[in-house]
């Protein structure tokens, strides 16, 4: 059985193959990413291909997963 990686929000169900995801070990669904703002995610993958494998990149990966998490939460 292959390895499946869960949706970094809590209490979502959602999973995804981990070869899918190589090299990156985080994952949101697309439930959960269609809730991030437009603006924020394009500001995250014009980073991602400009600058790849930067602490800017890790930045806001880790802001793009909290509003994700405060939208599922409804805060």
């Amino acid at each position: 059985m292959t390895e499946r990686v869960r949706c970094c929000v809590p209490f979502c169900r959602r999973t995804i193959a981990a070869e899918k995801l190589k090299p990156w070990n985080e994952w949101i669904c697309g439930k959960h990413w269609s809730a991030v703002p437009k603006i924020e995610r394009r500001e995250y993958s014009w980073t991602k291909r400009r600058i790849p494998n930067s602490d800017a990149t890790s930045v806001q990966w880790e802001r793009l997963k909290a509003v994700a998490i405060e939208a599922a939460a409804g805060i």
